[in-house]
């Protein structure tokens, strides 16, 4: 690195690596907590939908009056 700047004729005292790092490592966090709250966001709706189906599937089940083979099969044989 330090070859780079001085081919350019910039004193390597100007490039503060330590900023340099600190600066990665917030984008590298911010890019991650993007990429988490991302992550959060397409569970929940993907939950939410499965949620409302199987709601939906139930509620159809339940609603449905038993059939005859199914009331034929609860009847104790005498």
């Amino acid at each position: 690195m330090r070859t780079l700047f001085h081919e350019k004729n910039i004193p390597s005292d100007d490039f503060n690596q330590d900023d340099h790092i600190a600066t990665t490592r917030k984008v590298v966090v911010a890019v991650e907590g993007a990429f988490f709250l991302m992550n959060m966001i397409v569970f929940l709706a993907v939950f939410y939908r499965l949620r409302n189906q199987t709601k939906k599937y139930t509620d159809k089940v339940n609603s449905t009056e038993p059939t005859e083979s199914i009331q034929s099969m609860n009847e104790i044989p005498c």
